[in-house]
C-alpha cells in the first residue's frame, strides 16, 4: 500500500469556514490547523477581517484529534494573549504554550525626528536613503504620501531610473499583476534598490536581505515592531540591518525632558535631583 500524499492548503478564513462547512471529504483528512500571525486577530478581526474572530468555532467542527496550532512572534502576555487564546478556542489546561526568543541584538534602531507633514512636498529627511547600500523598505502612513516621497527622490536623482536603481510603490491601488513583480524584483538581485510601501507589505513578507527599514509615524508599538521585522530575516546575508523610525516633530516634542526646577542654596544652585550646578 503506498503512502498517502500530504497537501498543504493556503486559505483566509472564509474559505477555510467553507471547507469545514460544506467539503466533508476534505475534512475527514484533515491532519492539522496552522494559523500564522495570530496576534492580528485582535486588530485585523474587529474590521478588516471579522471572520478571524470565529477561526476557533471552526475547529468543532473537525474531528477531535485535528491539532490547531497559533504562531506569532509578538504576542503580548495580559489582555492580547487572553483574547487570542479566546478566538482559538484555548483553554487554560487544553493547550501547550511554547515561547522561544526573538530577540535580534543585531539591529540597530534608532528614532528620529520627521520635519514634514502629509502636506508637504519635500522630504529632506529621506534624501539620505537614495546612497544608502542594500535594499531599502520605507513604510508611509498613506498612499499619498508614499507617491510624494516616491516624487521626491525621483527629482533628486533622476538619472537612477536610466540605470536601473529602481524605487518602486507598493500598496493596494497598484494592480496584484504589478505589486507581484514589484515583490519579485525585491526578492531578486534586479536593481530595485528602494521600495516605498504601506501597510499591505508589512505582514507575510519573508525577503531574506532587506537592509534597511523606515517607519514613519508609526501609529502603535505593535505596528513598529511588525514593520522592523522586515529587515535582516536572514541574519547571514546582512551586516548592520538597520530600522529608522521617524516621529513627528510635535510628539517628539512631547517626548523631551522639561526644564529642571532649581531651588536656591547655601552650596550654589541645585536642580531638583540634588546636584550642585556649581561644582
Amino acid at each position: 500500500m503506498g503512502r498517502v500524499p500530504k497537501i498543504r492548503l493556503l486559505m483566509p478564513p472564509d474559505i477555510l469556514l467553507r471547507l469545514a462547512r460544506e467539503w466533508a471529504h476534505l475534512v475527514s483528512c484533515l491532519l492539522a490547523q496552522i494559523h500564522h500571525e495570530v496576534h492580528l486577530l485582535c486588530s485585523w478581526g474587529l474590521d478588516f477581517r471579522p471572520l478571524y474572530q470565529q477561526i476557533g468555532y471552526v475547529q468543532k467542527l473537525f474531528r477531535d484529534d485535528v491539532v490547531m496550532f497559533g504562531l506569532s512572534a509578538m504576542l503580548k502576555k495580559g489582555k492580547q494573549f487572553d483574547t487570542v487564546c479566546k478566538f482559538l478556542g484555548f483553554q487554560v489546561r487544553n493547550f501547550k504554550f511554547i515561547c522561544c526568543s526573538n530577540a535580534r541584538p543585531d539591529i540597530h534602531l534608532t528614532f528620529h525626528t520627521l520635519h514634514t507633514t502629509q502636506a508637504s512636498e519635500d522630504f529632506p529627511d529621506l534624501a539620505w536613503v537614495l546612497t544608502e547600500p542594500g535594499k531599502t523598505l520605507i513604510f508611509c502612513a498613506s498612499i499619498q504620501l508614499g507617491f510624494k516621497i516616491l516624487v521626491y527622490l525621483w527629482n533628486l536623482q533622476p538619472e537612477n531610473l536610466v540605470h536601473g536603481h529602481c524605487i518602486q510603490m507598493y500598496n493596494s491601488l497598484n494592480s496584484a499583476e504589478y505589486n507581484r513583480q514589484t515583490f519579485e524584483l525585491l526578492e531578486s538581485d534586479s536593481g530595485v534598490h528602494i521600495v516605498i510601501a504601506t501597510d499591505k507589505l508589512s505582514v507575510g513578507v519573508d525577503i531574506p536581505d532587506i537592509r534597511t527599514v523606515i517607519i514613519l509615524d508609526s501609529k502603535t508599538l505593535d505596528d513598529l515592531w511588525q514593520k522592523a521585522g522586515r529587515v535582516s530575516r536572514d541574519k547571514s546575508k546582512v551586516k548592520d540591518p538597520q530600522v529608522f523610525v521617524y516621529v513627528p516633530r510635535t510628539i517628539m516634542e512631547q517626548c523631551q525632558p522639561g526644564p529642571k526646577k532649581k531651588t536656591s542654596g547655601n552650596k550654589g544652585d541645585k536642580d531638583d535631583s540634588g546636584i550642585d550646578e556649581s561644582l
